[in-house]
């Protein structure tokens, strides 16, 4: 079967001679953070234009689209050229009257010009690939169409790749569309291909046909049942067009519907919402690298380098402040280690006693299924700020008889609290909850002593609010409407490694390439590093370094030597540094509200602003954080934490523009915290509490968005790759041109290799990446390295 395929900004090729009409790509819309993760389909055939009055009215489809409020709309039968409809390009149309971005795939001439499927798209396009379909060759006797799908792929949310194919199957030949829907099960049902798909079309076969039955074997339908009939439109007798999706795991069905449209074309639309549903997540358990003693401090080593589990998720959020909670394990041949340091404004707990109820306090909750082959069988630690625990074993999941009288033993647990018990007449900064659990509790279901290195247990850790503010909140996501711990389904990964923190960091860096230091720097005598938030390098690879601290702007040499310092008196709280192409060192203090520029050697040259004078005036900032430059010299400032928005200057100071207003749609900023320049001249900023990247041309036109993590510190190196210090995950990214992450560095840790609030960084000539952290108050650099090959044992 041959394939057409359009990669990058899509390159324009179909076979014998057809011609391909590509629309230009448009700004995206933004929707609201509850429904970040839901994706709105839209399927529809337009019957070429024309509706069942005879009128060729391309406006009034667009109506009925704008109505559904879609991000993704398969279109049948579009014209494009053709006699009939007028040689309007109707897909292009379209686009243009829907304000979405639009691909064609042709499928045969008609009458000078071309006819077949298209997709509209307010997501990001990443790639588009034309299939021709088996079809049966038209005779005098029988009419017959050459048919084919058009497969887009998108930016989805999360920025995951998410594909979309429009699909037209033969009318009037029962086998074609038997064979076509074969051939659609070969192209994209693979389940080595795990990309999410969604399939719309009109399949011209009712729900219990043979084609139906066929793409049922690897689709699922968002069809209701009975199937709800979608032509004729007038009088609707027949369910043939179809939204599927696969695989199933990763999309769960909101709402799917019949659009009651009788006049703007012989067909019914058909409309669904679709939520992606993430994977599990899934982390490492490292060996400490450091003795432990449960004492409820978390102050030694090994408790600094353990990975941190990342974010608890709130599924049930309703209102108060979400509460956050770090959590990390480690374990050795006796125990698995647990601790968790909450956030807590009003501590409380009263339960005392063994098998309590704990959950009324504020506690947390380890849940493991310890044996991959048994699931459903699966423990509830449960342990509040009074080191109190409730425990249960579920042998046959939840809701079956619980092993009656089930107690761990040898349990070790410890806490602190940073504020007062069961008072709500102040303010409390949190509470730590330590505990070391033998693996002698779980032998009975693992059927060992205690894990080996690569085995894998199914858990995830819980946590309650107590009395005040009383949050649900996960770390693997809960599914369910209503809270539910009890759930071995949604329960996340972690596998056991016998590497420690530092080792795994090590192996994982050096595997990707780089070779992480942290002493690579000479710092002078009598001067100690405050938190470090920027890092550049000038044209002979010398560094400038930021940090809040005294003689703020440190310069060394490419091998590290010190050279000079400056910045008292000037700086008060740095935040952003960069060397522009001659060489000046540039800085946003946020204590002032300025940018300074200065030479070299730390003269003064410019000052933008009025210092001490926050505003949004023409001649002011409020807390400005970074600072790009243009190749005809013009800057661009973000104006980040107060104003929201980016301002140009020429380069001699004098204001040209600004753009951006607080908020969360397309061009509007929630902290516009990093910014640069690439080589085709857009701008990337770094909507940091928007959790994207907002790309505009040097004019301040929205280009793109590129959702899914945040952008505290962006750079460019020499290969226009992009690489992102994301602060919220602790790891630095490598972006393509589109936004799509290809790397993760790092984690959350201490060790060589890990990041504590990774702020800012850049790529030096070599390729070697060097980044402030501020909650680490050091420099790291990342050295470029032969890549070592994982073992396989």
């Amino acid at each position: 079967m041959s394939v057409v395929t359009f990669s990058g900004r899509c390159r324009a090729v179909f076979a014998a001679n057809a011609m391909i009409c590509l629309a230009s790509f448009y700004p995206l819309s933004v929707r609201a953070a509850d429904t970040a993760s839901q994706v709105r389909v839209l399927c529809y055939n337009i019957h070429y234009g024309q509706g069942t009055d005879g009128q060729y009215d391309i406006a009034r489809l667009a109506e009925v689209i704008r109505g559904t409020k879609p991000d993704l709309v398969a279109l049948q039968e579009v014209d494009a050229g053709v006699k009939r409809s007028g040689r309007v390009h109707e897909a292009q149309r379209l686009a243009d009257l829907t304000g979405m971005a639009v691909r064609f795939g042709p499928t045969q001439h008609y009458e000078g010009g071309l006819f077949g499927n298209a997709v509209l798209s307010r997501l990001p396009i990443l790639d588009v690939a034309i299939h021709p379909l088996p079809s049966t060759e038209s005779t005098a006797a029988r009419t017959t169409y050459p048919r084919g799908a058009i497969a887009v792929i998108v930016k989805g949310p999360q920025g995951t790749p998410l594909r979309i194919i429009s699909t037209h199957f033969q009318h009037n030949v029962p086998e074609d569309r038997l064979a076509e829907a074969q051939a659609i099960n070969q192209l994209f049902a693979d389940d080595e291909n795990d990309i999410p798909t969604i399939l719309a079309g009109d399949m011209n076969a009712v729900p219990d046909s043979e084609p139906i039955a066929e793409l049922l074997k690897h689709w699922s339908s968002t069809a209701d049942e009975p199937a709800t009939p979608t032509a004729p439109s007038t009088n609707p007798r027949s369910r043939i067009d179809y939204v599927f999706y696969r695989p199933a795991s990763k999309f769960r069905l909101i709402e799917s519907q019949v659009i009651p449209e009788a006049v703007a074309s012989d067909h019914r639309p058909v409309f669904a919402i679709l939520k992606l549903e993430h994977e599990v997540p899934q982390q490492v358990i490292n060996r400490p690298d450091s003795s432990i003693r449960i004492d409820g401090r978390l102050d030694e080593p090994a408790w600094r380098n353990a990975t941190e589990f990342g974010d608890f998720s709130f599924p049930w959020w309703t209102s108060g402040k979400r509460e956050q909670t770090a959590a990390r394990m480690l374990w050795d041949d006796e125990f698995l280690y647990v601790s968790f340091q909450c956030d807590d404004a009003y501590v409380s707990a009263e339960q005392t006693g063994h098998d309590s109820r704990v959950y009324l306090d504020d506690c947390v909750e380890l849940f493991t299924a310890p044996n991959p082959l048994r699931p459903g069988d699966y423990f509830n630690i449960e342990m509040n700020v009074n080191g109190t625990i409730l425990d249960r074993h579920h042998p046959d999941g939840p809701g079956a008889p619980e092993v009656p009288n089930w107690n761990t033993q040898g349990v070790q647990i410890a806490t602190t609290v940073n504020g007062t018990l069961n008072d709500d007449s102040d303010t409390d900064r949190g509470w730590i909850l330590e505990v070391a659990i033998p693996f002698a509790n779980f032998a009975q279901v693992t059927g060992r002593a205690h894990p080996q290195d690569g085995d894998i247990w199914h858990l995830n850790l819980n946590r309650l609010g107590g009395r005040t503010n009383p949050q649900h909140s996960q770390w693997s996501p809960g599914r369910t409407e209503k809270p539910a711990f009890h759930h071995p389904e949604f329960f996340g990964g972690v596998t056991f490694s016998t590497h420690s923190s530092t080792q795994q960091a090590l192996h994982s860096l050096m595997t990707a390439g780089y070779r992480p230091s942290l002493d690579f720097l000479e710092i002078p005598d009598g001067l100690t590093l405050g938190p470090c938030s920027a890092v550049d390098t000038d044209r002979d690879g010398n560094l400038y370094l930021c940090h809040r601290g005294p003689q703020p702007v440190l310069c060394f040499t490419a091998s590290g030597r010190f050279v000079r310092s400056w910045g008292d008196g000037v700086i008060g709280k740095p935040h952003g540094l960069r060397v522009d192409p001659e060489g000046n060192v540039w800085v946003t203090d946020l204590a002032h509200h300025m940018v300074f520029k200065f030479c070299r050697d730390g003269e003064l040259q410019l000052a933008l602003g009025t210092q001490d004078r926050p505003g949004d005036g023409p001649g002011q900032f409020n807390q400005p954080t970074d600072i790009a430059f243009a190749p005809n010299g013009d800057v661009y400032v973000t104006d980040g934490y107060g104003n929201n928005r980016v301002v140009r200057f020429d380069r001699q100071g004098k204001r040209l523009s600004e753009w951006g207003t607080a908020g969360t749609g397309p061009g509007e900023f929630d902290l516009p915290h990093s910014i640069v320049i690439d080589a085709e001249q857009r701008i990337l900023v770094g909507d940091r509490e928007n959790d994207r990247i907002q790309v505009f041309d040097l004019n301040g036109r929205l280009l793109d968005i590129w959702n899914g993590f945040a952008p505290y510190g962006i750079d460019i190196d020499t290969e226009h790759r992009f690489f992102i210090a994301d602060a919220r995950a602790s790891q630095v990214l490598q972006l393509d041109r589109n936004g799509v992450a290809t790397r993760r560095l790092g984690g959350k840790g201490h060790a060589p290799g890990q990041f504590e609030l990774p702020h800012m960084l850049c790529v030096d000539t070599s390729g070697s990446i060097l980044v402030a952290e501020v909650g680490g108050i050091r420099f790291q650099k990342l050295e470029m390295c032969s890549v070592i090959t994982p073992s396989k044992d």
